[in-house]
């Protein structure tokens, strides 16, 4: 097995684990009122979306592994930060 199919089989069990999790909180926060399994059902929704964008990046290299391609890296843009702006003052009064 390639590589990038033992990816997308690593990130997609790792993924059924967190449903599992996230599911008995979801459960405790709305049927027993539990607020701390909330927190953590929010939280666990934000990494299922992480791990979601993960495996949709593992199936694309497994596709394109299986066809041949070559994927280039993508280059990274170096973002500068804005430069600070001076505060206003403010009108005096009086």
């Amino acid at each position: 097995m390639s590589d990038s199919a033992q990816m997308v089989l690593d990130v997609w069990s790792e993924f059924k684990l967190l449903v599992e999790q996230v599911e008995e909180d979801v459960h405790k926060n709305a049927v027993k009122g539990n607020l701390s399994a909330g927190v953590r059902v929010r939280k666990g929704v934000r990494r299922l979306r992480v791990l979601g964008a993960e495996l949709i990046k593992a199936t694309h290299a497994a596709r394109d592994e299986a066809k041949g391609v070559v994927v280039a890296a993508a280059p990274t843009a170096v973002v500068e930060p804005e430069p600070a702006k001076p505060a206003k003052k403010g009108k005096k009064t009086g």
